[in-house]
């Protein structure tokens, strides 16, 4: 039968409303458009026949008749049209039947998932299955992508899959009544987490080993080489090259004269496996170092802001209170942040509330200024100064009985007297609990991501949000 026959045999059959038969010959035709007219002219309430004409649409492609079809059968609701926009694609009407009904996330955010990562978008695809209800497709994905940023050396964006990686394991505790899969779940936060931070540091140095004219301030390669010092300590990551951190700490340690510290490290690379385009620096290095003082530049020293301790420029615990040593995420400079505890009888809830009732800011200014007084070492112990702040007299004379560390605990009054703006809370997710800092130098101005939680001098932190629009760790967008 010839292409006319076979349209004029669709006709007669519709005529007999022998409409199955009609349908077949439509179908083995590919005669979508006579498809779509025999279902705008059946009645809505010939339902078998319009869900097979929806069908026969469906399968033959043409999704924008079927989905017309279908909402005349008033389906335009349902699983079919869900599945029938994801088959074709229609990404944003699926999105829309699914904030109607959230039910139906599945039945788009695993397809989407999966066509975002067969188009290379991986990071899109990674939260695209933790809302489909596979986080552990996500973590593959994750896992890939943080493999394939260390193989090429883009070791910023390895430091944020991982901390991404970490996030999910902190999801995972929060959302578990098991205390044994918590712990777990927390320590491997804690170790990606760190990791994270690793690799966002190492980015700078790993641009400085390929280019060494990079506009960083030495004190910025200083401060990042000797942070990646002791957090590589015991680690050995992938792409990570302890070479690269002493050959820069040592570097920005004789340009900033602290000889000590860079004979030190000199000694340390000569331990190593170093490249032949190096070994001529580490050998001329390690001889003329000889002749210069043994002694580091007194500004390059770590004073504790807990006890006023003068540190070695490379430590990150004070040697005598065994406060840990807060870092700027950018600079890596150090924060005159002091770590506080709450007592047992006050919970975040109510500590909260006392600290944004603070006494006002007028008289906080002036407690503050006579807690710089701190740096002078001026009090009779015998008494408590009345021109120094609780906070600092409890400070003043803390007695650790301890060799760890132990965070100072404050009580209601000691909270009141603080002022808003110098103390920073984080408040973490359960099972972690919130925790509380001190800015000791209220000139110095600090900021913390409210989602990653990391630190940062204020001005430098407003600068790369007004660069990037993220926070430059985490990514979280601001504003």
């Amino acid at each position: 039968m010839s292409i006319d026959e076979h349209k004029v045999a669709a006709e007669l059959y519709i005529s007999a409303e022998e409409f199955d038969r009609s349908i077949d010959i439509m179908v083995h035709n590919c005669w979508t458009h006579m498809l779509l007219e025999l279902g705008r002219h059946t009645d809505k309430a010939e339902e078998t026949v319009l869900s097979r004409i929806g069908d026969e649409l469906r399968k033959l492609g043409d999704t924008e008749s079927a989905v017309e079809i279908y909402a005349k059968l008033g389906k335009d609701m349902g699983p079919d049209m869900v599945s029938l926009h994801v088959e074709a694609h229609n990404w944003d009407q699926a999105f829309a039947l699914v904030e109607k009904n959230p039910i139906f996330a599945p039945l788009v955010y695993l397809p989407y998932a999966e066509w975002l990562a067969e188009n290379d978008k991986f990071v899109e695809a990674q939260k695209a299955f933790l809302k489909g209800g596979r986080p552990e497709r996500a973590f593959q994905v994750l896992q890939m992508l943080t493999e394939n940023a260390v193989d090429e050396q883009r070791f910023q964006d390895a430091g944020h899959y991982y901390w991404l990686l970490s996030r999910q394991y902190l999801n995972i505790a929060s959302n578990s009544n098991e205390n044994s899969q918590n712990d777990k779940m927390i320590n491997q936060y804690n170790l990606y987490d760190k990791y994270a931070s690793i690799y966002y540091a190492y980015n700078a140095i790993h641009r400085y080993m390929e280019d060494p004219f990079m506009s960083y301030q030495p004190e910025t390669l200083f401060n990042i080489s000797r942070f990646l010092m002791n957090e590589t300590k015991n680690i050995h990551l992938k792409g990570v090259s302890k070479f690269a951190i002493l050959y820069s700490l040592s570097k920005q340690a004789l340009t900033m004269r602290a000889f000590k510290l860079a004979r030190q490290i000199l000694t340390k690379l000569q331990q190593l496996r170093i490249p032949s385009e190096y070994q001529d620096y580490v050998d001329l290095a390690s001889l003329s170092i000889r002749a210069k003082p043994f002694h580091d530049n007194e500004d390059l020293l770590s004073m504790c802001y807990r006890c006023l301790t003068y540190n070695s420029p490379v430590v990150q615990t004070c040697i005598t209170c065994n406060h840990k040593f807060i870092f700027s995420h950018i600079k890596f400079e150090i924060l005159p942040l002091i770590e506080f505890q709450l007592e047992d009888n006050i919970s975040d809830t109510e500590a909260l509330k006392l600290i944004q009732n603070s006494h006002d800011e007028s008289k906080s200014k002036q407690s503050e200024n006579k807690s710089q007084k701190m740096n002078t070492f001026i009090l009779d112990e015998e008494s408590q100064d009345q021109s120094v702040d609780p906070f600092t007299y409890k400070l003043m004379n803390f007695e650790n009985k301890e060799n760890s560390y132990q965070p100072i605990k404050v009580n209601k009054t000691i909270l009141q007297s603080m002022s808003t703006t110098s103390i920073i809370v984080c408040k973490w997710p359960k099972p972690l609990k919130f925790k509380y800092y001190r800015n000791v130098l209220p000139g110095f101005l600090v900021t913390n991501c409210q989602n990653c939680f990391k630190m940062f001098h204020s001005d430098e932190y407003e600068v790369e949000v007004l660069r990037f629009g993220y926070c430059p760790f985490c990514r979280t967008k601001t504003g």
